[in-house]
């Protein structure tokens, strides 16, 4: 994952670490092992602090490559892509949903 300053983002280090080490542990029983990795989004418990969203947009929203706030509702289709057979010989990854934060 390249994230900020070229190197890889913090924050999605360990989980796709994690990720990758559960795949290679149970990928041989027929378990695929993915992991979705989300962006700022606004939950109800987030919307509940207005002074964290204002934050995050004043400094983040103009750069991002979709520049809007992530919902809920943005995961979903990752989550069904994930679950589904078409998705039946992936695994190991963790795939990035945050409108191109993680590129910033």
């Amino acid at each position: 994952m390249q994230g900020r300053r070229g190197g890889c983002h913090p924050a999605i280090v360990a989980p796709c670490a994690f990720t990758r080490a559960l795949a290679r542990e149970f990928g041989k029983d027929g378990v695929n092992v993915n992991a979705i990795a989300p962006g700022f989004t606004l939950s109800e418990r987030i919307a509940k602090q207005p002074e964290r969203v204002q934050g995050f947009r004043k400094a983040n929203l103009n750069q991002l490559a979709i520049p809007r706030d992530e919902m809920p509702e943005d995961l979903a289709g990752t989550a069904v892509f994930l679950a589904s057979e078409d998705c039946a010989f992936l695994t190991g990854q963790t795939i990035v949903v945050d409108g191109g934060y993680a590129m910033l």
